[in-house]
């Protein structure tokens, strides 16, 4: 008899089924963004989505995350469809689903210091308040490499690669299984680049992080490479 811990340990963490999503633009003109995309991702597991600008690189990633919905398939999650939920269920699958985006400046609300920023999601779940809520900040601080009493500064006193430290930070505050790294390095300097990258492995192997590698090369670290067919858009 096979062990079911077994099967279970061999169960994706997330599946995509052709995965569709199309935007209509006028009257008659439809742009197919994504069209019928299919993987799986194992815990643990790096996989990297490769390919030149309006691919549809950044459309799938926004419809692994919900920010986007599709126009069919299906996105299931830890064993959960998330193209068939909505409002609360959607919210709370969300804390195991986080993203990077590409530009760490434009990611970073300007009129908050990033301690509000890195406990913004923390508070829009209620997990922590006061006291908990600053020393929750302050670690995330410390495990992405930045000084823990830097928060209450804004996101233009940082530098592009350490406000990219923070929208890391931001992305762990929910103990996420899954981030989605929407080129998370192109905007920064080629020095800086490669400081990021070791971050997010060493994130990887502490948190037993599993990603979604967005880029436009091969030069970021994946155990898998896929790439979108070359009729997409966006």
């Amino acid at each position: 008899m096979a062990d079911p811990r077994a099967a279970a340990a061999r169960e994706p963490l997330l599946r995509v089924v052709n995965v569709v999503k199309y935007f209509h633009a006028g009257v008659a003109a439809t742009v197919k963004a994504v069209d019928g995309v299919s993987f799986e991702i194992q815990p643990g597991e790096t996989v990297g989505l490769v390919g030149e600008s309006g691919c549809g690189k950044s459309t799938l990633g926004r419809l692994l995350t919900q920010l986007l919905p599709a126009t069919s398939g299906q996105v299931i999650f830890d064993g959960v469809d998330l193209t068939r939920l909505g409002g609360e269920k959607l919210r709370q699958q969300r804390k195991q689903l986080q993203m990077i985006f590409q530009d760490p400046f434009a990611s970073l609300d300007p009129r908050m210091t990033i301690g509000d920023i890195i406990a913004e999601p923390l508070e829009n779940f209620g997990l922590v308040t006061g006291r908990q809520k600053n020393a929750r900040v302050q670690e995330l601080l410390r495990v992405v490499g930045l000084n823990p009493y830097f928060n209450n500064r804004y996101p233009h006193e940082f530098s592009g690669g350490q406000r990219q430290r923070i929208g890391i930070a931001r992305a762990l505050a929910l103990n996420p299984k899954l981030i989605v790294c929407d080129e998370p390095v192109s905007a920064l300097d080629v020095s800086i680049q490669a400081q990021i990258i070791n971050l997010l492995e060493d994130l990887q192997r502490e948190f037993n992080l599993t990603y979604i590698f967005i880029a436009h090369d091969l030069a970021e670290p994946a155990d898998r490479v896929g790439t979108p067919p070359d009729r997409t858009q966006g």
